[in-house]
């Protein structure tokens, strides 16, 4: 991701929207959780097989510009269902490229 810009990430679900209970995407970077989107701050969709679904959600350009550029961020997707099972996705590696002009637009 670019420092600076309004990205969305979309992260595949295994479960069906309805059956997501609580969820957060974490991102960190450096060893310090930098920011972290909770339930009110992503959208989940069902996908067409109706078993699996969707989970997307937009950084602002303050959270990227938060990011140190040639630093990689990691992010992991945590959620339980409302039969109280709790997920945890892998931890998913993602550059931080630099900008020339520093600051929000």
């Amino acid at each position: 991701m670019r420092r600076g810009t309004t990205p969305t990430h979309c992260f595949t679900l295994p479960v069906a929207a309805n059956q997501i209970e609580d969820i957060y995407i974490t991102y960190l970077q450096s060893g310090i959780i930098k920011f972290e989107k909770s339930k009110s701050e992503i959208e989940i969709d069902d996908s067409p097989d109706g078993f699996t679904s969707t989970a997307k959600t937009t950084l602002s350009q303050a959270e990227t510009l938060s990011l140190c550029d040639g630093v990689d961020s990691y992010i992991q997707i945590r959620f339980t269902t409302i039969s109280g099972s709790a997920f945890a996705s892998q931890i998913i590696r993602e550059p931080v490229d630099a900008i020339l002009k520093n600051g929000e637009i």
